[in-house]
């Protein structure tokens, strides 16, 4: 596969895993509150509750998405490794993922009124705010540890062992 065909293959693949992941995610959190006591306590019915956490996870899904993005065209354009002291992009990795996880757990707060906020943590909502965080790390996690171009391809945590068992798969 040339160069091209594989870049467009892969940030295809980095917004596929955004996209499995929020389908879920929503569904999920629409199941969980469908029957929790949760609905009951706030001010609007489940119609209304589903448009707004479509929104905040549709926002939230494209901010770490963005970032993933931006990790990609980095690694594959930008950063380059002209000494041995230029290989190692993990600081970089990392950053982004910390701006991932503060997107991931500040952005449902700013989102949400504060009021719904306060009663969905009251009932249990914690996997409601556990499922966003967790919902743009994993997204993050998985397309930059499986789709970074293949000289960044070891950076993220774990790629290396993601790699030899995506090529033992193969074998």
């Amino acid at each position: 596969m040339n160069r091209t065909i594989r870049t467009v293959v892969q940030i295809l693949a980095i917004t596929a895993i955004f996209a499995v992941l929020g389908i879920i995610y929503y569904y999920a959190g629409a199941e969980i509150v469908k029957g929790s006591p949760v609905l009951q306590k706030l001010r609007h019915g489940l119609t209304e509750w589903k448009g707004s956490f479509f929104y905040v996870a549709l926002i939230t899904a494209g901010v770490c998405w963005l970032l993933a993005m931006i990790w990609y065209v980095m690694a594959r354009w930008l950063l380059k490794i002209r000494y041995v002291e230029d290989a190692d992009k993990r600081p970089i990795w990392l950053l982004f993922w910390l701006l991932c996880a503060i997107a991931s757990l500040a952005l449902p707060f700013i989102l949400t009124n504060y009021t719904e906020l306060r009663v969905i943590q009251g009932l249990g909502g914690g996997i409601y705010w556990l499922g966003f965080s967790l919902f743009g790390l994993i997204g993050y996690y998985f397309s930059t540890a499986m789709f970074t171009p293949d000289h960044y391809k070891y950076v993220p945590f774990g790629g290396s062992v993601l790699h030899l068992l995506s090529a033992k798969k193969g074998a």
